[in-house]
């Protein structure tokens, strides 16, 4: 499953600033540097824009159900995938979904809660 997830500007820089303490300029520079340095490395690896919804199963914006609710929400999604794999025996696609590595983008989100995501999924 490519799952895309992204929050509006206003909301990627109120984090900046209320979660980082970082200045309102200095949370311009970093999401412009971030948003350049991920499509260009999602350009090189993927040959697409992270972004581009034609190459995504699913996009969530993370500001309707806030952080930890889009978290939760993923998990359960992917269980439930997990699940109805299981009742078709599909176990090749089992195996993928929980040895493969998540690249899911959720800006300005800290390292530490895709982790827990990806515990509460496996």
């Amino acid at each position: 499953m490519h799952i895309y997830i992204y929050a509006p500007y206003n909301i990627r820089l109120q984090h900046c600033t209320d979660e980082l303490g970082l200045s309102v300029d200095e949370g311009k520079r970093m999401i412009k540097k971030v948003d350049e340095a991920r499509e260009a490395y999602h350009l090189q690896y993927a040959g697409f824009k992270p972004d581009d919804y034609n190459h995504k199963d699913l996009m969530i914006n993370s500001s309707l159900l806030g952080v930890d609710g889009t978290a939760e929400y993923l998990a359960t999604l992917i269980k439930k995938e997990i699940l109805f794999m299981m009742k078709k025996k599909d176990f090749e696609s089992i195996l993928q979904i929980i040895c493969c590595r998540m690249y899911t983008y959720i800006r300005g989100l800290h390292s530490w809660r895709v982790e827990s995501l990806l515990f509460c999924i496996v």
